[in-house]
């Protein structure tokens, strides 16, 4: 992650033998989230945090419940 003039940028590095794209782009949502909600509550337990978006959060719970 680099700081630049638009705002934080970065990129993810890892072995496409052991995952697929799809899962690497479900992993950096998470962690925008995760960034999101440590901007919102710095003060909160990393616990506590919210990591999955509101879709997912959504499909736990209503469509897998």
């Amino acid at each position: 992650i680099n700081e630049t003039e638009n705002g934080l940028m970065g990129n993810v590095q890892y072995c496409s033998d052991l995952y697929r794209a799809e899962t690497i782009e479900r992993m950096t949502a998470h962690f925008r989230e995760l960034l999101k909600a440590v901007v919102k509550d710095p003060e909160e337990k990393i616990d506590f945090l919210q990591m999955l978006t509101e879709a997912e959060e959504q499909q736990l719970l209503m469509e897998f419940n």
